[in-house]
C-alpha cells in the first residue's frame, strides 16, 4: 500500500497526500468489533463487568507490554486537522503508552509478571481451538511493537488527544461490558454480518 500511495505522490506532485497511522482506535461503540477480532466466547460480558467494575485483585501481564491506544473522535480530530491544512506526510496517532503498571490500573488491579512464553503458549493453545480469534501473531505483535512517536503530529497539525490510552481503555471496556452496539454496520450495527 505504501508503495502505491507513493507512486501516486510521485505522479500527482499538486495533490496533498497524508498518511495517518493510527494505533488500536478505541471507543465505546467499538465494542462489537473488538470482541469479534480479539476476544472470542470465553471472554463473556459478566466477566468484562468484573474488569470493568474493577473486582479483580491482580492480573497477568507479560513483561515487556506497552500498549497504546487511540480514541475515534482523536483520530477523527487529526484528518479534519490535516484536511484544514492540507498537511502531506506521514502521522502517527496514539495517546500515551500503558505499561504493566498501568495496564493493570485501568482494571484496579495489580500486576502480576508471568512470563512472555508462557503467554504466547496459552493464546497458542486458545487459539488452536478455536476458543478465541487472536493468533499467536497478535500476540507477537502485542510485545514487540515500538511505542509510537507521535511528535509529527503535535507538532505540524497542534495535535493532542483529548483521551488518555486508559480513559479510552476505560470507555471500551464499558462498551464491552454492557454489550455496546455502534450505529454502523463496521461497529456491529444495522446491516452488519455479525
Amino acid at each position: 500500500m505504501e508503495r502505491l500511495i507513493d507512486q501516486y505522490e510521485r505522479e500527482n506532485p499538486g495533490v496533498a497526500v497524508a498518511r495517518i497511522r493510527p494505533t488500536l482506535v478505541v471507543q465505546r461503540d467499538a465494542a462489537t468489533e473488538v470482541r469479534s477480532l480479539f476476544l472470542g466466547p470465553l471472554v463473556t460480558r459478566p466477566v468484562l463487568g468484573l474488569l470493568r467494575d474493577r473486582r479483580l485483585p491482580v492480573v497477568p501481564v507479560p513483561p515487556g507490554l506497552a500498549l497504546q491506544f487511540v480514541h475515534a473522535d482523536d483520530v477523527g480530530d487529526a484528518v479534519v486537522r490535516i484536511l484544514q491544512r492540507r498537511a502531506s506526510g506521514v502521522y502517527n496517532l496514539a495517546a500515551d503508552a500503558l505499561e504493566a503498571e498501568a495496564l493493570a490500573g485501568v482494571l484496579g488491579a495489580r500486576p502480576v509478571p508471568v512470563p512472555q512464553s508462557a503467554v504466547r503458549t496459552v493464546v497458542s493453545g486458545l487459539y488452536a481451538a478455536r476458543a478465541v480469534p487472536v493468533s499467536p501473531g497478535w500476540f507477537d505483535v502485542a510485545i514487540n511493537t515500538p511505542v509510537m512517536d507521535t511528535t509529527r503530529a503535535r507538532t505540524d497539525l497542534d495535535w493532542t488527544p483529548s483521551r488518555s490510552s486508559a480513559e479510552g481503555a476505560r470507555e471500551l471496556l464499558d462498551g464491552l461490558a454492557e454489550g455496546a452496539v455502534g450505529a454502523s454496520p463496521a461497529l456491529g450495527g444495522p446491516g452488519s454480518a455479525g
